[in-house]
Order: C-alpha cells, then structure tokens, then sequence
C-alpha cells in the first residue's frame, strides 16, 4: 500500500509508458529495491462514472501470498487527488480486485471525472 500511496505524489508528465521509476521499500526490518512502472494514460469506467485516470504497476515483494515478479496494476484518478480507482493484484491463488465505492471530503474537485454527452 505504501508503493500506491508513493506513486500518487509521482509527476508523470515527465515519463513515457513503460518507463520505470526506482523506489526503495522497508519491509520487516529488510529493505527491499522496487519500482514502478509507468503505463500511461486512459479513461477506466466504473460503477461511480468515467474517469481519466494514471495507470502504473508497483512491484510487489514475494511471500506468503504474491510470487517473486508478480506486479498490481494501479489506476489512480488523473486529477489533483490522485484517488485509486481500480487495483488489480494476482496472488498464489487467483486475482484479487479493488474499486473505489464512494469517495467523499476530496481535497479538490474530480475534474477527471468525463462527464458523457447525451444526444
């Protein structure tokens, strides 16, 4: 959680899909170099609406339950509040999949939100 929480405070603007972005984690007295990889920018849809969002994977540290090069995918929204919108992960025994429900007291407004036009 901590990488996801790091990557949300990243500037992309500088980056290019695919480009990866070292970080240092602290795990259990051991640390542990990471990275994140940038995948660029897109609309995801979701129960709450449309959004432009950021997309990267965190590399996870192997264990109990992720295996060594397993990585989650991110997408945060592309806006000032950089909300995780979506986390997809594998684990030993399938995927586990998160999205964002509801989301109150944000900083700033969702500007990333698309709004749909109507015909």
């Amino acid at each position: 959680m901590s990488m996801i929480y790091y990557a949300r405070t990243i500037d992309f603007e500088n980056f290019k899909a695919k480009d990866e972005i070292p970080i240092s984690i602290m795990l259990d007295n051991a640390v542990y170099a990471r990275k994140i990889i940038y995948l660029g920018k897109g609309a995801i849809k979701t129960n709450l609406g449309t959004f432009k969002c950021i997309k990267f994977k965190p590399t996870l540290i192997p264990g109990t339950i992720f295996k060594e090069g397993d990585a989650m995918t991110v997408w945060v929204t592309d806006d000032e509040n950089r909300l995780p919108i979506q986390v997809e992960t594998p684990i030993v025994i399938g995927t586990v999949k998160v999205y964002l429900k509801k989301a109150t007291g944000v900083k700033s407004a969702m500007s990333s939100k698309v709004e749909l036009k109507k015909n």
